[in-house]
């Protein structure tokens, strides 16, 4: 009997030793091991951000105003967004997530790459390489956008920048340094150069959500708007960059507004944000509720009748001025959307809702982030030419612009007119001033004035 059970302990420890040597060649998370040229293009999806910086960027702006106690105030962070105090909160349109969100984008791309170079850097990846350089300049050029002081040549030898994160992580802990925004941005605008030339549509099955050969372009000329050089050099790569994107009938690739006239609210929002849109280059879904809040129920803090009639929609520019009651020659301004409140939107940026329990209705709010468009990026060459002083190649660009954002003519005031530097020169320089309401004119320098003294005490 004695016989009989040391058999099976012997065969149980043995059975033990088997599984733990199993079990330790197991790894210890859920983790893909990137040994195929076909796992590291699946990992690059996540080398783009789920949550956006939307939030925080336009709420701090004068895009929005208080429009007053009557409303009660919708979300708090958007209300200490609106009054420039530290946010609270801990959603996925605050700091904290969002500063996670991108840098675990940013791991994801450095992943991939030290994969690649396990591999042996193949020329079979060398598309998957750029676009994982691509998105790790990105990431860290939009987080230093929101957490940095903007990028000044003069000073960006001292001016703090962020972590620059160059390879995955293997410890619990790492202490970085900052470093300042001309390393920064130095090591930004090198990702940018390496990874340009490898760059291929050809490796994606929808191109409008990776890194395609236009929205890098497109993203390389927004970021030498920002990277000023001593000698302006940065100014002509503007220009060859969004030229590339443009090509030579900027006008085919330009946002067709007219065509939205006809459409509802939902039907222009989501007709705005599909891939098969020219103008859109690349679109990056994240989880967000800016959505809601931008179309209209969060009226405290957003935008007014008073900011779409002198900045916004509105506004008197070189075409013409808003008369109330008429057309207007933008013909976007004619889809402004009021759900009975003061401010009015364009519906580019509705909400998606993802049910997780329709019988509760909980769930995720998403939306839908048109990162880089053809317009923006003619926009971009505009200001690049007139940083050259070549004000006539600017006119021109606008010219373009205004083909497709505004009328033709309309009935009450005549023809478009074509923009020329001389016209351009004579409607800003007889523009008055908006009338600011003396309350909100208060509020606001109150605002900025408690701003500066509670960063300049830190």
């Amino acid at each position: 009997m004695k016989k009989i059970n040391l058999i099976y302990t012997a065969l149980g420890a043995a059975l033990t030793l088997a599984s733990c040597d199993d079990f330790l060649d197991t790894m210890p998370d859920n983790r893909a091991e990137l040994n195929t040229e076909a796992k590291v293009a699946s990992m690059l999806v996540s080398a783009y951000p789920n949550k956006s910086t939307v939030l925080m960027t336009e709420y701090g702006t004068d895009n929005v105003v208080d429009n007053g106690s009557q409303y009660t105030v919708y979300y708090r962070n958007q209300e200490e967004t609106y009054l420039w105090k530290d946010i609270t909160t801990e959603t996925n349109d605050d700091p904290k997530y969002v500063w996670q969100s991108y840098y675990s984008a940013i791991a994801s791309a450095n992943q991939a790459l030290e994969a690649i170079e396990d591999l042996g850097n193949p020329n079979s990846l060398a598309s998957q390489k750029a676009e994982a350089l691509m998105c790790r300049a990105y990431c860290h050029f939009a987080l230093a956008n929101v957490f940095c002081l903007p990028y000044n040549p003069e000073t960006a030898n001292k001016d703090m920048g962020i972590p620059y994160s160059e390879k995955p992580e293997t410890q619990v802990v790492v202490n970085y340094e900052r470093g300042t925004m001309a390393e920064l941005y130095e090591k930004i605008n090198n990702d940018i150069e390496a990874a340009l030339p490898y760059i291929s549509d050809e490796v994606y099955s929808v191109p409008k959500y990776h890194f395609n050969k236009k929205a890098s372009y497109a993203f390389a000329a927004r970021f030498n708007l920002f990277y000023v050089q001593p000698d302006k050099s940065n100014y002509q790569k503007v220009i060859d960059y969004a030229t590339q994107v443009l090509g030579s009938n900027p006008t085919s690739v330009l946002r067709n507004y007219t065509a939205l006239l006809p459409l509802g609210r939902a039907d222009v929002g989501n007709a705005y944000v599909q891939a098969r849109e020219p103008a859109n280059l690349l679109l990056i879904p994240s989880y967000s509720t800016t959505g809601r809040l931008l179309s209209g129920m969060g009226v405290r803090y957003n935008s007014s009748k008073g900011v779409i009639s002198n900045e916004t929609y509105w506004a008197t520019g070189p075409w013409g001025s808003y008369i109330s009651g008429k057309d207007n020659y933008l013909i976007y301004s004619n889809k402004l959307y009021v759900n009975g409140a003061p401010n009015g939107v364009f519906p580019k940026l509705e909400e998606f809702w993802e049910a997780t329990d329709k019988t509760g209705n909980s769930g995720f709010a998403h939306t839908v982030n048109v990162v880089f468009t053809t317009d923006e990026t003619l926009l971009c060459r505009a200001e690049a030419y007139v940083f050259q002083e070549k004000y006539d190649e600017a006119a021109a660009d606008l010219n373009t612009w205004q083909s497709s954002h505004c009328r033709s003519t309309l009935a009450d005031r005549g023809p478009l007119q074509t923009l020329t530097r001389a016209r351009i020169n004579s409607f800003f320089g007889d523009l008055p001033y908006a009338v600011i309401p003396p309350w909100q004119k208060m509020k606001r320098i109150e605002v900025l004035r408690k701003h500066c003294i509670q960063k300049g005490s830190q």
